[in-house]
């Protein structure tokens, strides 16, 4: 799915003419697309709105989407400040999860890509409660070894409260391992900035898939996604791998 965002013209008809000739080249990039998909039932589609969300929400549920996947740049100075990220709008408030790969993901990708090693960034507050889910469903598929991180803003803890995040990440896990995961999963506390932590736990394990909860969107986004400080839009943007977001 491709979505057009037409420019304002003052004059109707080269307005008319303008979108006429992007939805042309929009068909011909996405047919040129499409050839990657050969083989495999295949829908295109090329829409032309004034708001992608509008255009992508429709779709989901038009189409029965249960997954999402999208490419996301890094955009600095003015031009992030005026169009937000149109990735973290669409994390924000789709009600299916986002798989999303960001800039410095490198490719090509394996031609039958498997996540050897799974980092689920756990959130003891008001993060998504089915990410676990995901992130131990996929685990087993892949045969994966699962390593979950917890990040505490606060370096002076007490021992005490140190078990007791570790036990509240061990809640998150099934009570036993089950036989179905090739490898026990491993558990550890990071301290200090949780993007910063998080991307520094993928690097270090080398990382193929960063699963996270988050929370959704207000009615409006604002600075969160304006001025990118939000935890997950800096772990999408700067990440080595794709992240998979999982709202509320």
């Amino acid at each position: 799915m491709h979505v057009l965002n037409p420019v304002a013209y003052s004059v109707p008809d080269v307005a008319a003419d303008t979108i006429a000739a992007q939805e042309q080249c929009a068909d011909r990039e996405m047919q040129r697309l499409a050839q990657h998909f050969a083989g495999l039932p295949t829908e295109t589609i090329v829409e032309c709105g004034l708001g992608i969300w509008s255009s992508v929400e429709r779709v989901i549920e038009d189409c029965g989407v249960d997954l999402i996947v999208l490419g996301t740049h890094e955009r600095r100075g003015v031009s992030k400040l005026l169009l937000g990220s149109v990735a973290e709008e669409i994390f924000r408030k789709s009600c299916v999860p986002v798989l999303t790969v960001g800039p410095n993901v490198p490719t090509p990708l394996e031609p039958e890509m498997r996540f050897r090693r799974i980092l689920l960034a756990a959130s003891l507050g008001s993060g998504s409660s089915a990410a676990p889910a995901y992130a131990i469903s996929l685990t087993e598929k892949s045969r994966a070894l699962l390593t979950v991180i917890h990040v505490i803003r606060e370096v002076q803890q007490s021992t005490e409260q140190m078990n007791e995040s570790l036990d509240d990440i061990a809640a998150k896990m099934p009570p036993e391992r089950p036989t179905r995961l090739t490898y026990d999963p491993q558990k550890i506390i990071g301290y200090g900035g949780a993007a910063e932590r998080i991307l520094e736990a993928a690097r270090e394990r080398q990382s193929n898939l960063i699963v996270m909860g988050i929370r959704g969107a207000a009615k409006h986004l604002g600075a969160a996604v304006h001025l990118g400080q939000a935890t997950a839009h800096k772990i999408v943007v700067a990440a080595a791998c794709p992240v998979l977001t999982v709202r509320n």
